[in-house]
């Protein structure tokens, strides 16, 4: 059964990055999302996700992964259902997406993702952007399980109730 999980990392306040694009994690956030990675047949990001990855070194950091990159310009995928296509093709069936903000509401409010991961990191942003854009709408979610990791981090995996 294909599972497709979106995989956020949040602050305490609710925000994904600060207003640069910072991602002030714990080790521990980054071991729970290297151990995601390497337990799922590929990633899907947006280009801004590339982008900031890239500049951060952080594909090398969590193994290379099989990523596939949305963006308007469609150097590898146009839309998210032509994303799913190059997985299905590829026989990836366990697919993380990991946003940003665009692509984790487009996801959700197509009812195209099956699962929601967060880890939520004990620190505040104040500013940056949320998880989902506000006219998202109403969602159900059915919880799975979590774990406490040693940093405080609370990890929380969710059905999505479609």
């Amino acid at each position: 059964m294909k599972r497709i999980m979106i995989y956020m990392a949040i602050s305490l306040d609710g925000y994904i990055c600060g207003p640069n694009n910072e991602t002030p994690w714990s080790e521990a956030e980054w071991d729970n999302y290297h151990e995601y990675i390497s337990n799922s047949d590929c990633l899907i990001i947006g280009r801004n996700t590339y982008e900031a990855m890239t500049g951060a070194d952080e594909f090398a950091r969590l193994g290379n992964p099989n990523t596939i990159v949305i963006s308007s310009t469609g150097t590898q995928a146009k839309t998210p259902e032509n994303a799913l296509e190059i997985a299905a093709n590829n026989k990836w069936d366990k697919i993380i997406i990991g946003g940003g903000q665009i692509l984790n509401t487009y996801f959700l409010k197509n009812k195209l993702a099956t699962h929601l991961h967060l880890d939520i990191e004990p620190i505040t942003l104040n500013s940056g952007t949320n998880l989902f854009e506000k006219s998202n709408g109403f969602n159900k979610f059915e919880y799975n399980k979590s774990e406490i990791l040693p940093s405080g981090t609370i990890s929380v995996d969710y059905k999505i109730i479609l």
